[in-house]
């Protein structure tokens, strides 16, 4: 096998197949790549068995021929190097010389059949805008939770029906639900839960991507076809809440804010909230909202902003970290808090987010 390669686009690639790599594996092939030369392109594969990526880059093929090398010592190695073609050369005893100007490389990998066979995606698929499906992943992943004794909430559930797009995320204590009407095929009933890693490279392959993505299912697997990039993910087995009970349908008071004055209220007051349980203090008023809190030994802070709310006086608490994260992702100039009494759950919706449904449901703390 022999073939030159522009430093810049393999190094990109390489970036991407570093996220599916796992760091640490009893399994020594899942911390290498598969590299095959083919005819004017390269194209490599990295797995950790739940987790796989496909992906081709443009290449001078002298000779086509496949190898497995070290994934993580391959991506310093060209890191390292300089913006120029990159050769490289298998010999009869199967290490890879690496040259690139004055620098040389001696690279010694495994033989191509330990490495395991991916599974192949079905021809049938639904096409997804790329830029859309980023902003779902960024407004529900954070809200899942990294418990492994929670297993199925460990992924955000994805619901695509002939008519509609929508994920969601919920780690118990709260829960983001983003979706979105549209035509995305005939008789479609796509129901699966992706996990948090898998969901984690989708972002960044679709930050990536201009127009859509393409995905497809089968009984094991979910797919995600993206130009030359198909990332493969095991779904995520389990039985997800059924999350629509927790959505609240009848909170009748409601409050709007200015969300760049309520982040900022928040960021300031949250300064000194208790450092174990995160207590944020909401008290509703005649056109205004104060927050505040209280360390343990810190001491105090409040804040107050104007607000459009016109019903009665309700004090409730709630975790700062989790309005924080809600008000990292808005995306919206104003937000409605609509909220019950103390004791029941409350939901925030961003207003103005033309075509697009984002509901965050959060669950009161005690006083």
């Amino acid at each position: 096998m022999q073939f030159i390669i522009n430093q810049p686009a393999l190094l990109k690639e390489l970036g991407f197949l570093q996220g599916v790599i796992e760091k640490r594996n009893t399994i020594p092939v899942l911390g290498h790549l598969l590299i095959e030369a083919e005819s004017g392109r390269l194209r490599l594969q990295a797995t950790d068995l739940d987790l796989s990526l496909v992906t081709t880059c443009p290449a001078e093929i002298g000779a086509t021929g496949t190898v497995c090398l070290p994934a993580r010592k391959l991506y310093d190695i060209v890191k390292a190097l300089p913006s120029a073609e990159i050769r490289f050369k298998r010999d009869a005893q199967g290490a890879t010389a690496i040259t690139c100007e004055r620098a040389r490389f001696k690279l010694h990998g495994i033989e191509r059949d330990q490495f395991p066979e991916l599974p192949a995606a079905p021809a049938s698929a639904t096409l997804l805008p790329a830029e859309q499906l980023r902003q779902f992943i960024s407004r529900t992943l954070f809200a899942t939770c990294d418990e492994e004794s929670r297993y199925s909430l460990n992924g955000v559930k994805l619901e695509i029906t002939s008519e509609r797009l929508r994920m969601v995320g919920t780690d118990g204590h709260r829960l983001s639900m983003v979706e979105v009407q549209g035509s995305f095929g005939e008789n479609l009933a796509v129901d699966a839960i992706i996990p948090r890693k898998a969901l984690s490279e989708l972002a960044r392959i679709a930050a990536e991507t201009e127009g859509e993505i393409s995905f497809a299912e089968d009984a094991n697997h979910l797919f995600f076809q993206a130009g030359e990039r198909c990332l493969t993910a095991r779904r995520l087995a389990g039985s997800f809440p059924n999350y629509e009970l927790v959505i609240p349908k009848d909170n009748p008071h409601h409050l709007e804010l200015e969300t760049a004055a309520a982040a900022a209220a928040l960021r300031r007051v949250a300064l000194m909230a208790d450092d174990r349980s995160r207590a944020v203090k909401i008290e509703t008023g005649q056109g205004q909202l104060t927050l505040s809190s209280q360390g343990k030994d810190a001491g105090e802070a409040g804040e107050t902003l104007a607000a459009a709310y016109t019903g009665e006086a309700i004090t409730a608490a709630c975790n700062a970290t989790y309005l924080q994260d809600f008000f990292s992702v808005v995306g919206s100039e104003s937000v409605r808090i609509e909220i019950k009494d103390a004791n029941s759950q409350f939901c925030l919706r961003p207003l103005g987010l033309e075509g697009l449904s984002f509901t965050y449901v959060l669950m009161p703390m005690r006083i």
